[in-house]
């Protein structure tokens, strides 16, 4: 999310970011934009921030997989956008939500969404789910995007966890059977 704010700013979007914690903003500090605190479980939160958006970019998430953050507060999020006249929200959930597919072929947007075998997914498969189903009955854009691998300088599960584990020598290589 973070990124995105930053990519956005530097296109002089008009940018209203908002976080869950105020510790969670300080990258944004630097930027000239206007943080709100709000919580997507939250409707009330969700409600004043949304005022006089057209789009609304949902980043957020939980590393502990809990329904109430994935799926729930997306749910209050497509909701919250179609009460404030938003066009297009963009949700961006997981290639996990594909589950265990098969290691060979392809996978795309007609894949089915599999029984994942992480909670992570599972959420991220059923929030999909209600969004497919929230977009055909509503006026508003929902576009879902997959990010297979989320990397870079401030991504710790695939760059600085892995080197500082190796400077640290714990690092390993897990090989799917």
């Amino acid at each position: 999310g973070c990124r995105l704010v930053e990519r956005l700013v530097e296109q002089d979007v008009p940018v209203r970011p908002l976080v869950r914690r105020p510790q969670s903003a300080v990258r944004l500090a630097r930027l000239p934009v206007e943080l709100a605190l709000c919580d997507v479980r939250r409707v009330e939160d969700l409600q004043n921030a949304f005022r006089g958006a057209e789009v609304v970019y949902h980043c957020a998430g939980s590393a502990q997989s809990d329904r109430e953050t994935i799926v729930d507060g997306t749910m209050h999020v497509l909701r919250t956008a179609e009460q404030n006249g938003v066009r297009r929200v963009v949700v961006f959930s997981s290639m996990l939500a594909y589950g265990d597919p098969p290691m060979d072929g392809v996978v795309n947007e007609d894949h089915p969404l599999l029984r994942s075998v992480t909670s992570y997914g599972a959420a991220k498969r059923k929030m999909e789910l209600a969004c497919l189903d929230f977009a055909r009955s509503s006026r508003v854009e929902v576009v879902v995007l997959q990010p297979t691998c989320v990397f870079g300088q401030f991504a710790p599960d695939f760059v600085a966890g892995p080197l500082e584990s190796r400077l640290s020598g714990s690092f390993f290589l897990m090989e799917r059977a």
